[in-house]
């Protein structure tokens, strides 16, 4: 009691208020560890929970801690979305990512990288190094939250995570075609599949991968004669890359142009996209490339592909 008088104060049974969160939590997730059959109907209160003590944990920047909450959650519910859209958002918190890095840090908490071969720009904000987003993907490796095969790379001032297993499997068997969409040309065009100039960084930036023996790597790359908007979509897995030659600029021709736009969904939430010009699309080799693109894709029924067209007015940016 306070002050000797009759009032309860919840400090005589909790002295320290700053701890309920955990202390909450640590009794709804022994409950739920010991009630199997209840989880369905206790779901909602763990979430709350969980959502509390994430918070708390984040102010006391708690960071292995909060890992600790991630494999709880995904032991009781490893396929729930609500659990999985409170630790994406917990996930967003810890290193302040940008709205657009939702699809990459949602992706990793559901694991998704050994079963689709995707990569993502990370696109935090405020801007941080290689070397904190490895930290965050080895933890994460070391939760068992995504696949061992997990590479950070680093290219210019981007930061990419991608399946390297898949990455370098993928780009053996199906090779991308090519859209040159140089500003000079009055319209894009793909070019051969040959090409010595894309030929030889495809296999430059292969080979660093390959060699890669960390669990991050930063490309050596000629900004004055590779062209990293190319290099970051084949990092991204995209079959079909726009190039342009680096001497000439980075403007492009495509603006005004209409272009197929293609979807790589999970639910409603957008993993991945990438673009076509629509006057190309039912070129052989562009057809052939997304058949089998599409294949690799339909391996998981966790994702559906859709498919929009783009009016002219839209501006594309690379």
């Amino acid at each position: 009691m306070a002050g000797g008088t009759n009032t309860f104060d919840v400090r005589d049974v909790v002295p320290d208020l700053e701890t309920v969160p955990k202390l909450l939590y640590n009794r709804i997730l022994s409950y739920c560890r010991t009630n199997p059959p209840d989880l369905a109907q206790a779901k909602q209160l763990f979430i709350t929970s969980l959502d509390k003590q994430i918070e708390y944990l984040l102010s006391k920047q708690s960071y292995s801690e909060i890992f600790d909450c991630f494999q709880d959650a995904l032991n009781l519910f490893p396929d729930d979305s609500d659990v999985l859209n409170v630790l994406g958002v917990a996930l967003n918190s810890l290193l302040h990512f940008h709205e657009h890095a939702t699809r990459w840090t949602k992706s990793m908490t559901f694991r998704k990288y050994s079963s689709i071969p995707i990569g993502f720009r990370t696109s935090m904000r405020p801007p941080v190094t290689i070397h904190q987003v490895k930290e965050l993907v080895d933890e994460l490796r070391s939760q068992n939250l995504i696949t061992s095969d997990v590479l950070t790379v680093g290219v210019a001032q981007e930061i990419c995570v991608l399946n390297k297993a898949l990455f370098l499997e993928n780009s053996r068997r199906f090779p991308n075609v090519f859209i040159d969409v140089t500003k000079t040309l009055d319209r894009p065009r793909i070019l051969p599949a040959h090409d010595p100039t894309t030929t030889s960084m495809v296999e430059d930036i292969r080979d660093q991968i390959q060699k890669a023996t960390e669990s991050s790597v930063f490309l050596k790359v000629a900004e004055d004669i590779y062209c990293v908007p190319t290099i970051l979509g084949l990092l991204a897995g995209y079959p079909i890359v726009y190039w342009y030659q680096p001497c000439v600029g980075d403007a492009h021709c495509l603006s005004g142009i209409d272009l197929q736009v293609f979807k790589v969904l999970q639910g409603n939430d957008v993993l991945s996209s990438f673009s076509c010009p629509r006057d190309l699309v039912n070129e052989p080799v562009i057809k052939q490339t997304l058949d089998a693109w599409k294949c690799i894709t339909d391996r998981s029924k966790d994702f559906h592909v859709e498919t929009v067209t783009t009016k002219n007015e839209f501006t594309v940016n690379l």
